[in-house]
């Protein structure tokens, strides 16, 4: 399916609800596309609390976005777990993908925290062997 965002303040993605409903599976009007939020680094979960219920997707960057080959900001890790707890605790269907800093040492830990999805740009395009890096990425898999 689509997933449908729309930037918020400091660069948040922030879906549009409507009156508390759910909007045709928050899919437009039967466009198909699903309900998606993007949180910065500087964005605290709690930011979720009345919406997580709603989600399909949370996309936790894990480096500021604009720019490739970040170093992966290490408070992601803890992040990552406050943020499975919220979707646990709330009974939300959403998975979590974590996009920036991910590779070989990254990856494991943000698998670990409860990732679903992960964004490895930088480590796949600029590997050696980029269908040997997708496939450790693949064996994280839960």
């Amino acid at each position: 399916g689509r997933l449908n965002t729309k930037e918020g303040s400091k660069g948040d993605e922030w879906l549009f609800l409507g009156q508390g409903n759910r909007i045709d599976g928050l899919g437009a009007g039967g466009t198909g596309m699903k309900a998606a939020v993007t949180l910065n680094p500087a964005t605290p979960v709690c930011m979720l609390e009345d919406v997580i219920h709603e989600l399909d997707m949370v996309l936790l960057m894990s480096v500021n976005p604009g720019f490739a080959a970040q170093s992966f900001i290490e408070g992601t890790v803890a992040k990552l777990h406050r943020l499975r707890a919220l979707i646990e605790q709330s009974g939300s269907k959403a998975v979590i993908e974590v996009d920036g800093g991910i590779n070989a040492q990254t990856a494991p830990r943000v698998v670990e925290a409860g990732a679903d999805i992960l964004v490895a740009g930088s480590y796949v395009f600029s590997a050696q062997n980029p269908k040997e890096v997708i496939s450790s990425l693949k064996s994280l898999q839960k």
